[in-house]
C-alpha cells in the first residue's frame, strides 16, 4: 500500500477514540499529544474535514464537548458560591 493509503488507515483508526474522548471533554490537541503514533495535529483536521459526514461527527463531538465543560464550569460556581455563603454565615 502507498504512504498515503497507510495514513488514511492510521487516522480512521485514531478516529473513533479521538471523537469519543472529545464527547467526555478531552480536547483534540491533548488527544494527538498523548498518542503514542506520530500524528500531525494539522494534517489529522485537513483529513477529519475532507470527509463530511467525518466532519459532521467531528463537530458534533465538539459541540457536546462544549456543554459538558459548560456543566463542569457551573458545578464549579456553584460550589464556589455555597462555600462563600457557607463562610460568610459561620
Amino acid at each position: 500500500k502507498s504512504a498515503r493509503e497507510l495514513l488514511h488507515l492510521e487516522y480512521e483508526q485514531i478516529f473513533e477514540r479521538v471523537v469519543e474522548d472529545i464527547y467526555r471533554g478531552r480536547s483534540l490537541q491533548s488527544l494527538i499529544e498523548d498518542d503514542h503514533r506520530v500524528v500531525s495535529y494539522e494534517d489529522f483536521l485537513r483529513w477529519v474535514k475532507r470527509d463530511p459526514m467525518r466532519h459532521e461527527r467531528f463537530k458534533e463531538a465538539q459541540e457536546s464537548r462544549t456543554e459538558f465543560i459548560a456543566g463542569e464550569i457551573l458545578e464549579i460556581a456553584d460550589a464556589d458560591e455555597f462555600i462563600d455563603c457557607h463562610v460568610l454565615l459561620s
